[in-house]
């Protein structure tokens, strides 16, 4: 068999899943803004890690331990470090209006 074949089948086969799942859950929302805020039942912590996934990529993992290598301190860590924190901060503060 064709190996772009199985790869088609794997691309299509996850659009398959996502949509039945977007399907699936917005059944339960009757506005487009209770489907925009989860029917403001997310936890802000959720909201964190999703906000946290969504931006951090391939290349923090590769970027941040080969700047930490070639300037051979913490100040790379240190901004990292600072840029979770802040967003926890931020998270807690401003995301809390949206479900008030």
């Amino acid at each position: 068999m064709n190996p772009l074949f199985f790869d088609t089948l794997i691309v299509v086969g996850y659009f398959v899943v996502i949509i039945g799942i977007g399907l699936y859950s917005s059944r339960n929302q009757n506005t487009l803004q209770e489907y925009a805020l989860g029917g403001r039942s997310i936890p802000w912590w959720a909201v964190l890690a999703s906000i946290l996934a969504a931006e951090i990529s391939a290349a923090t993992f590769l970027g941040a331990p080969g700047e930490g290598y070639e300037l051979r301190n913490y100040t790379y860590a240190q901004l990292a470090i600072g840029t979770i924190l802040a967003r926890v901060l931020v998270s807690w503060i401003f995301i809390k209006p949206y479900y008030a």
